[in-house]
């Protein structure tokens, strides 16, 4: 009977070594698994960024303060609804070589990780001389346009009326309206 124990014993014993063995396979190959999901999706975010919201998406005034890191701005543009992963961020941050500057800056929900990077790697002053260069360029397009717009002009009359007016004002063009001819 001891030799049938022994058996047994030897039986159990590799049954047991066996079953330890595939628990640790399975295991690993669970944690394979999610480490290849988790590093995909976090590749996707870096590489495949998505915007918050599709254009035009919103403007949102945002703040760096001078002593502020990757990882807190990182976290206050996840909490502002900027970006959606604050690691993600700072590891694009790390790729791309940025310097974070402090300053306030207008960033949009439609922009991706890596424009938003770029606004803030400028300084506060070259960020105003690019959104003043931007306005500048916007300015002169709309003054373009109502020049070559017939309708901003009367459809071809010489007199225009007070929205056509102040249209054509904002492009920086001076007209007469009907009101002030005597309304014809």
């Amino acid at each position: 009977m001891s030799s049938e124990s022994s058996v047994l014993d030897r039986i159990s014993g590799a049954m047991l070594e066996i079953s330890v063995r595939v628990i640790i396979i399975a295991a690993m190959v669970l944690a394979l698994f999610v480490g290849a999901k988790y590093c995909f999706s976090m590749g996707f975010q870096i590489f495949y960024q998505e915007p918050m919201e599709e254009a035009p998406g919103h403007d949102v005034d945002f703040v760096i303060k001078e002593d502020a890191d990757a990882a807190a701005v990182a976290a206050a543009l996840e909490e502002e609804g900027l970006i959606k992963n604050d690691h993600a961020f700072m590891i694009a941050e790390k790729l791309y070589n940025i310097n974070i500057y402090p300053g306030t800056y207008q960033l949009n929900t439609s922009m991706t990780v890596k424009e938003m990077l770029e606004a803030i790697n400028l300084t506060e002053d070259e960020y105003e001389e690019r959104l003043a260069e931007e306005a500048a360029s916007a300015a002169a397009e709309s003054e373009a346009a109502a020049t070559a717009d017939p309708d901003v002009l009367g459809g071809g009359s010489d007199l225009v009326d007070e929205g056509q007016a102040e249209a054509a004002a904002a492009a920086g063009i001076q007209v007469e309206t009907e009101a002030a001819s005597g309304g014809a």
